[in-house]
């Protein structure tokens, strides 16, 4: 089997799916050769070959296949991604099992079934800067799905399920108590990183919570230097008794 060819078949047909838009033929004739390329890889326990790494799994094509279905670069959305499921289902059926990178693109599609997303909401993928559940907590309007990944270890993911407007009272109040910092850079730290300044810009919040948070109960502690702490413990607690006579204004 040629499966150098067989991958740049797969990636020639997901663009021509989209750009199809969806047509049955053209859906089926893709499913057949993600199975087989899928099939090869399972017969020989996953073991990619570079030839089919640089024609269909390395980091260029996840972009070039992110730009086609979800009209932006990896990790990103643009405003024309695809709505064609079957595609979405296709990649995440026999794609993603070869290169988990692909998790990250379907997270961004807002056209992903939930059961996929409920999937990948277990993945560890992680990049430098991002994270597939940080994606997913972009994104998703499903409040249940928030809740179970504002557990999630990843400090990318708990700030983005802190800044969703869909994420409940019940998440954000669990989260108000937390320190997490957001993926820094290598440059300063800035408290719109961590995860409670994201729950007091959240309307969702609790007054309860935000109390807790402004009377310095849910004080932020860590490594960091006595002074940086105290800092932001105090900036903090000025912005939620800031939330809080707003909402009694």
């Amino acid at each position: 089997m040629d499966v150098e060819k067989l991958a740049e078949e797969v990636l020639e047909g997901i663009r021509i799916v989209v750009e199809s838009s969806c047509d049955p033929g053209n859906l089926k004739e893709l499913e057949n050769n993600a199975i087989k390329l899928f099939a090869y890889y399972e017969e020989n326990n996953f073991e990619i070959d570079y030839e089919v790494e640089v024609a269909l799994l390395d980091y260029d094509r996840q972009d070039e296949i992110s730009e086609l279905i979800n009209d932006s670069p990896w990790d990103g959305i643009g405003d024309n991604p695809t709505d064609c499921v079957e595609l979405l289902e296709i990649i995440f059926k026999y794609i993603y099992p070869l290169e988990s990178g692909f998790g990250l693109v379907l997270a961004c599609n807002p056209n992903t079934p939930n059961k996929i997303l409920w999937e990948l909401a277990k993945s560890d993928f992680q990049t430098e800067e991002h994270a597939t559940t940080q994606s997913i907590a972009e994104y998703t309007s499903d409040s249940d799905l928030l809740d179970f990944l504002s557990s999630n270890s990843h400090g990318g993911t708990k700030w983005m399920v802190a800044k969703n407007p869909a994420a409940s009272t019940h998440t954000l109040d669990k989260l108000a108590s937390d320190s997490g910092l957001n993926m820094p850079n290598w440059g300063d730290i800035d408290s719109e990183m961590f995860v409670q300044y994201q729950v007091i810009d959240n309307p969702n919040t609790s007054v309860e919570a935000l109390k807790k948070i402004a009377d310095g109960t849910y004080a932020i502690s860590g490594s960091r230097s006595v002074e940086f702490l105290e800092a932001l413990n105090l900036e903090f607690q000025e912005l939620a008794k800031s939330e809080l006579q707003s909402r009694n204004s």
